[in-house]
């Protein structure tokens, strides 16, 4: 069970990730995922970027590797798509009711740095800990990002570093 606390920071994540949609699949997913802090996501107890993926550390904390990640004097943001809640309910209010109380995910596979780094010093922060299936530096030209919600706005100088797990 969440703590209201808990409850009510899920509640924030949902009420962004709106409008939802059907998965095929089961589950709901965002039409236009939002852009939210390392904060906002770990709130939800259960949040992880790394559900397929075996850190290659057993000893690393995520929520503490992306803090770390954040707090490099290159990086000026880190922020997570919300993609898709995940829990055993047959319609938005059971599954909304089931992530209240602790039996679902709000899950996130895909991130973005905005950074000062070249791509090969970003990836270089991966290794060893969890790299990703993509990691990628993205135009910073909003309009290339369709289909994806909030967009990044770096300012001159800076990159957008896109990343996602499998």
């Amino acid at each position: 069970m969440l703590t209201p606390e808990q409850s009510r920071s899920v509640e924030g994540l949902v009420e962004k990730m709106r409008p939802l949609d059907s998965d095929i699949k089961g589950g709901l997913y965002s039409k236009r995922p939002p852009l939210v802090t390392i904060e906002e996501y770990f709130a939800f107890p259960d949040a992880t970027m790394w559900c397929n993926v075996f850190p290659e550390h057993e000893s690393v904390v995520e929520s503490d590797f992306w803090q770390e990640l954040r707090s490099k004097d290159r990086v000026i943001d880190l922020r997570f798509w919300l993609i898709q809640i995940d829990a055993a309910g047959s319609t938005e209010q059971e599954m909304l009711a089931d992530i209240n109380s602790g039996n679902g995910v709000i899950y996130s596979d895909k991130g973005v740095l905005i950074t000062t780094a070249a791509l090969d010093d970003v990836a270089s922060w991966f290794e060893g800990v969890a790299m990703p299936d993509q990691l990628e530096e993205w135009p910073a030209d909003p309009e290339t990002y369709d289909g994806i919600g909030e967009a990044p706005k770096p300012q001159d100088g800076n990159r957008i570093v896109y990343f996602w797990y499998d």
